[in-house]
């Protein structure tokens, strides 16, 4: 397994293009990690639990900086299980992007089972938002190859 700093640069070389799909999207309690910890709050509430930062110029996260993420220590689930994601339906992928490999099967598993663990309601209202920005979403996110990985991790 490689260590953060490894994954880290890995994401750099990479061009961080997880960090140009629109932002980060959080819960209330990620938003106030983040705001306790000193960082300027770029977050929309789109619903009593969700929020969503502003989009940027061209769908960059606000806080990206020279392809790293400011807030690396304290970022939100979503950003932190990348390369695993998950679809507004629910639906669990692994995007084959460099960091991809630096995954073992337990990390993969583990962030599958968080991702899985989010109430219907967060992903709704988070795809209620996007919605608009769909096209530009998914076209972004084909870069990489992807799989399903919801058969192999249900546990």
């Amino acid at each position: 397994m490689d260590t953060p700093k490894e994954k880290k640069e890995l994401c750099i070389r990479c061009g961080a293009l997880c960090c140009r799909l629109g932002g980060a999207v959080a819960t209330r309690n990620e938003v106030e990690a983040i705001i306790d910890a000193g960082y300027e709050d770029y977050f929309k509430q789109v619903s009593p639990d969700v929020f969503i930062t502003h989009w940027g110029r061209e769908g960059v996260c606000p806080y990206l900086q020279d392809d790293t993420c400011s807030i690396y220590e304290v970022r939100p689930l979503r950003c932190r299980a990348f390369p695993v994601h998950q679809d507004s339906d629910g639906e669990i992928y692994l995007s084959l992007c460099p960091l991809a490999s630096s995954l073992d099967d337990t990390e993969i598993a583990s962030y599958s089972r968080l991702l899985r663990s989010t109430p219907s309601g967060f992903l709704q209202a988070a795809a209620s938002v996007l919605e608009t920005k769909a096209r530009i979403l998914q076209r972004r996110i084909s870069r990489y190859p992807r799989r399903s990985i919801a058969l192999n991790y249900k546990k």
